[in-house]
């Protein structure tokens, strides 16, 4: 197993762009949630809640990415927690479940922009010389 960095910002005029990279599909999906959150928080020493279930569909990978990640951000938003330590099972039939551990964003430093949505501008996932690569843009 290569190691792959797990995601980095990609220069964008107003919102926030990253590539985000995995070794498998679940692990790109892993590291898109981690991305959505470190975008936004401190997440290094926040303390964690017992995990949380989170799942999505979606037609095809892009709109299945786009899905999960939204998911993630309607969880962020009703419930006021950031998301760590994610688990998660890609399955064949266009879903994606996980479960993560849930930090009250009160307790957390607030370190870039807040995200406001996931948008499908620039949106690709692609499986580039053996590591899975995707191109998100978030809106902030």
């Amino acid at each position: 197993m290569v190691f792959v960095q797990r995601f980095e910002i990609l220069p964008h005029t107003a919102d926030v762009a990253v590539a985000i990279y995995g070794e498998s599909l679940a692990d790109l999906f892993v590291n898109a949630g981690s991305a959505l959150f470190e975008l936004m928080f401190e997440m290094g020493a926040a303390p964690v809640g017992e995990p949380i279930r989170v799942e999505a569909a979606g037609d095809g990978i892009e709109e299945l990415l786009v899905a999960w990640l939204s998911e993630l951000l309607f969880v962020f938003e009703v419930k006021g927690i950031a998301l760590s330590g994610f688990e998660v099972t890609v399955t064949n039939g266009g879903a994606v479940v996980g479960s993560a551990n849930p930090t009250p964003t009160a307790e957390l430093v607030l370190t870039g922009a807040p995200i406001k949505a996931v948008t499908y501008h620039d949106l690709a996932v692609r499986l580039v010389g053996g590591v899975w690569t995707a191109i998100v843009v978030f809106d902030v």
